[in-house]
């Protein structure tokens, strides 16, 4: 900007050498506020995962998340039952959508059947 400021106020001969002095400053510049998106365009269409990223998915940890959640509402068996009505729904969603991964949909499936089974052990 400090540039740009002396360029609009030099002579001639002192705007020619700031016009060789700012070529240098716009590359940089350009390179630095695309850095972000051309990143993000290197990560969205050649990146090695192709789902969302969900750390730890599988049969487990939804039956983990269900036992931590079971166990943090142990006094309302009608959160419990919500709560399982709300990932069978989910669960029936992500079945109809057609690029979910299979970990995402066992995952889900662990968590609904751990809830499931809890309700049926209260009865």
């Amino acid at each position: 900007m400090i540039l740009g400021i002396k360029y609009m106020m030099g002579s001639l001969e002192q705007r020619a050498t700031y016009k060789k002095s700012m070529l240098p400053l716009l590359i940089g510049a350009v390179l630095l506020f695309s850095a972000v998106n051309l990143t993000a365009f290197i990560a969205e269409n050649f990146g090695l995962d192709d789902g969302e990223y969900t750390p730890n998915m599988n049969y487990d940890t939804g039956g983990t998340r269900a036992e931590i959640f079971i166990k943090n509402n142990s006094e309302n068996i009608e959160k419990i039952r919500q709560e399982y009505d709300d990932a069978r729904d989910n669960l029936r969603m992500l079945e109809m959508t057609a690029d979910v991964s299979e970990d995402e949909l066992g995952y889900w499936r662990a968590y609904a059947n751990k809830l499931y089974s809890h309700l049926q052990s209260v009865k």
